[in-house]
C-alpha cells in the first residue's frame, strides 16, 4: 500500500488527464503511446528483453459496470505471459474493488492494480511499473502543468502511432500467410529420420555404448582410424527419451521458423554444416570419450535465429524483431547454462553454433528476397529461389547426412548385437582354446603377453587371456589361497559372488564376478593346468547372448605344444 499525498487537497485539472501526463512525462524513451482518448490511455513500457502493457482507465462513475467489462477486455487482449499494469483513476474504494473482480482468478499473466482516487491519493497491492514510475506520486502529480494544447499534440502523436501499428500488423499478415504456404519439408524429413534412427536403437541396443558405436556413435579414435561417418551419424543418435525428445522438439520449433524464412536448400545446407562442424569440435576437445545426439546441428539452428533476429536485414517485419530478440537471448541463456552440466559434449553445442551463425550471416542469406520482393515474388509460387550450385550443394548435403547413417549402419552392423556370439578354438601361447569369435589383439608387457578377443565398445562381450608356466603342483595349494586373499573388486564396482573353486579333470580353478554401475559384468576365471596357469577375464554387457562363461571358456583349455 502506498501512502504518498499530493501536496495540494484539491485537484486542478481533472485527475485522469494529470495522470496520463504524469506518466508520459516520467516515461521518457522507454515508454510508447499506444492509444489516447478522453477516458483511456494504452502504452508500452521497454524493459530489458520483455515489455510491459500500462493501461489507465478513467472510471465511469455513472455506469461502473462498464467500466469493469472494459478492464476485462483489456485483460484478454494480453499476449500469452505478458505482464499487464492496470491503472483506474476516480472513484474511492467501490473502484479498486472493480479492479480486484477484473484480474482473473487464475492467470498466467502478471497483472498489478493501481487505483487513483477523485482527491488524487493513490493505492495498490503491490509494487508495479507505473508505481515506480510516479514515485513520489505526490511531487510529480504537482509537478504537472495541466495543458490542453499538450494533450492534442498526445492525441495527434497516438494517432500516428496506431496508424503505424495497423500498417506493421497488415505487414505481418501478409508476411505469415506467405510464409505459412511454404511447407518446412526438410525440418520433418530430418526429425522424421531422427525417430526411425531412434526406433533402432530401441530394437537393437537401446542407449548401451557398445549399440551406440555399432550405431555410428562419435569416436574421436575411431574417427582418425577413418570412420568419417561417425561425425555424421553420431547427430541422429540420443541417449535415451528426454534427449531425444528435447533434442527433436527445438529442431522442428526453430526448423520449421527459419526453413520456411530461407527456404530448404539453405535450411539443408545449414543443418549439415551445423552437424559437421559440432562433431568437429567433439572430436577435438572429447578425447576417450564417445558422444551422440543433434545438439550441434540443434546449435546452428540456434545461432541462425539470433543472427536473424539481431540483424533481420529486411528478411522480418518489424513488429516481429523484438520477440524474435527475446526469444533468441531466452534461448540462448539456457541453452548455454544447460551446456556445462555433466556429460552433455559442450564443445559440439559451441562449435554449431559458431558454424550456423557464421555461415548464416555471411552466406544463406544472400540472395533470399526482402519482404517488399515477398509479394511479387510469391504472386506464383510460394518457395524461396535457389541457384543452381545452391541445389547441387544441398543435394550433396543430404546425400552426406544419409549416406553417413547408411554407412555407420552397414559397417557397424548393430543388428547382430541380438545375434548370439559363437566361439572358435585358438592357440593362445601353447594353448589351445575355445574364446568368442571376435577381432583379436595383443598386448605385450615386459612379463606377459595379453591376447584380447573383441572391442570393449563395439563387442557385446570381450575376452582377455594369459598364459604363465604352471608353478610346482606341490605349491598350488598355497597359491590358490594367495590368489583367493588378492582378488578384489575393480574400482567402480561389486562383488557379485565370493570367490568359488572347481575341478577340471583333476587340475584346480577358480572363478569369481564382478558387477558395474552400467550393468556390465566381469568374469575371471583361474586355471592350473600341468604345464600352464591360465587366466581368463571376460567382460559381458547386458544386451550380450552368448552360451559361454569365463569358466566354461577356460575349461576348454588344452595344451598345444
Amino acid at each position: 500500500m502506498m501512502t504518498d499525498r499530493p501536496s495540494t487537497p484539491e485537484p486542478i485539472a481533472p485527475p485522469f488527464a494529470r495522470v496520463v501526463q504524469a506518466i508520459i512525462e516520467r516515461g521518457g524513451e522507454r515508454l510508447e503511446l499506444l492509444a489516447l482518448s478522453p477516458v483511456e490511455a494504452s502504452f508500452t513500457v521497454k524493459r530489458g528483453l520483455g515489455a510491459v502493457a500500462l493501461s489507465v482507465l478513467s472510471l465511469d462513475a455513472a455506469q461502473p459496470e462498464r467500466t469493469r467489462a472494459r478492464l476485462a477486455e483489456l485483460i484478454k487482449l494480453l499476449s500469452p505471459r505478458q505482464p499487464l499494469d492496470l491503472v483506474l483513476v476516480g472513484g474511492d474504494a467501490g473502484a479498486r474493488r472493480l479492479l480486484r473482480k477484473a484480474r482473473p482468478f487464475f492467470t498466467r499473466n502478471r497483472i498489478g492494480l493501481y487505483h487513483v482516487n477523485d482527491r488524487l491519493e493513490p493505492w495498490s497491492q503491490q509494487t508495479t511499473v507505473v508505481h515506480k514510475l510516479l514515485h513520489p506520486f505526490a511531487e510529480t502529480i504537482a509537478a504537472v502543468q495541466p495543458d490542453p494544447e499538450r494533450w492534442r499534440q498526445l492525441a495527434r502523436r497516438s494517432e500516428a502511432v496506431h496508424a503505424r501499428m495497423a500498417a506493421q500488423a497488415e505487414e505481418v499478415q501478409a508476411f505469415a500467410k506467405l510464409v505459412q504456404q511454404r511447407r518446412p519439408v526438410v525440418t520433418y524429413s530430418i526429425a522424421g529420420l531422427i525417430g526411425v534412427v531412434f526406433g533402432l536403437q530401441l530394437l537393437w541396443g537401446s542407449t548401451s555404448p557398445v549399440a551406440l558405436i555399432r550405431l555410428g556413435a562419435l569416436s574421436p579414435a575411431r574417427v582418425a582410424q577413418g570412420e568419417w561417418w561417425r561425425l555424421i551419424s553420431c547427430t541422429f543418435l540420443h541417449g535415451g527419451w528426454l534427449h531425444v525428445a528435447l533434442n527433436t522438439y527445438v529442431l522442428i520449433i526453430l526448423g520449421m521458423f527459419l526453413e520456411r524464412i530461407i527456404g530448404p536448400a539453405r535450411f539443408l545446407l545449414l543443418y549439415a554444416v551445423s552437424a559437421v562442424v559440432g562433431s568437429l569440435g567433439s572430436v577435438a576437445f572429447l578425447g576417450d570419450g564417445f558422444s551422440v545426439g543433434a545438439s550441434g546441428a540443434v546449435w546452428g539452428l540456434l545461432g541462425a535465429h539470433a543472427i536473424l533476429a539481431f540483424r533481420p536485414r529486411g528478411l522480418l517485419p518489424a513488429a516481429l524483431i523484438p520477440g524474435a530478440r527475446r526469444a533468441a537471448g531466452i534461448n540462448l541463456g539456457i541453452n548455454v547454462l544447460n551446456s556445462f552440466r555433466p556429460y552433455v559434449d559442450m564443445w559440439a553445442h559451441f562449435a554449431g553454433g559458431a558454424a550456423g551463425a557464421a555461415l548464416f550471416g555471411v552466406a544463406l542469406t544472400r540472395g533470399l528476397p526482402r519482404l517488399g520482393e515477398l509479394e511479387q515474388q510469391d504472386a506464383a509460387a510460394p518457395g524461396i529461389p535457389a541457384s543452381r550450385p545452391l541445389r547441387s550443394a544441398a543435394a550433396l548435403a543430404a546425400l552426406v547426412l544419409v549416406g553417413g547413417m547408411a554407412l555407420a549402419l552397414v559397417t557397424g552392423r548393430p543388428w547382430t548385437l541380438r545375434q548370439p556370439v559363437p566361439t572358435q578354438r585358438v592357440d593362445v601361447e601353447g594353448v589351445s582354446i575355445e574364446l568368442p569369435h571376435l577381432p583379436r589383439g595383443a598386448t605385450k608387457s615386459k612379463e606377459v603377453v595379453e591376447h584380447t578377443f573383441g572391442d570393449p565398445l563395439g563387442d557385446p562381450v570381450m575376452a582377455g587371456v594369459r598364459v604363465f608356466p604352471a608353478p610346482d603342483p606341490a605349491t598350488v595349494p598355497r597359491e590358490l589361497d594367495a590368489l583367493k586373499r588378492a582378488l578384489v573388486p575393480p574400482d567402480k564396482a561389486t562383488q557379485i559372488s565370493p570367490p568359488r573353486t572347481f575341478s577340471d579333470r583333476g587340475d584346480t580353478g577358480l572363478t569369481v564376478s564382478y558387477r558395474y554401475p552400467s550393468g556390465v559384468t566381469l568374469e575371471r576365471a583361474f586355471l592350473f593346468r600341468p604345464r600352464r596357469f591360465i587366466i581368463i577375464e571376460l567382460l559381458r554387457w547386458p544386451e550380450a547372448v552368448a552360451a559361454f562363461t569365463a569358466e566354461s571358456l577356460i575349461r576348454t583349455a588344452r595344451d598345444s605344444t
